[in-house]
């Protein structure tokens, strides 16, 4: 089963459940944020709840490309002919 994070309240304050620490944040906010940043650093789903235990987020996380990973892939020069190619044909078109 995929691995789900979530923003809980307990009696003193707020818990991040799934998380691999037990730490308690005294305010909502300071628990989504450190949240934010665990589920988007291990690309799973963050839901977060209200103080009566209701949903009021679900965010979800995609696969992230990192733009390094693009550009190792795109050949310069290739692209550089084929924008070249294509300027050609719009200005025998004209």
């Amino acid at each position: 089963m995929d691995k789900k994070y979530r923003v809980i309240p307990n009696e003193n304050g707020w818990t991040i459940q799934g998380s691999p620490t037990n730490e308690k944040y005294k305010t909502k906010k300071n628990a989504v944020l450190v949240a934010k940043k665990i589920a988007f650093k291990k690309n799973k789903p963050l839901i977060i709840h209200s103080k009566d235990g209701r949903v009021t987020q679900v965010s979800y996380q995609k696969n992230r490309i990192r733009s390094s990973h693009i550009k190792k892939r795109l050949n310069p020069k290739l692209v550089r002919n084929t924008i070249a190619e294509v300027d050609y044909e719009r200005a025998e078109n004209l």
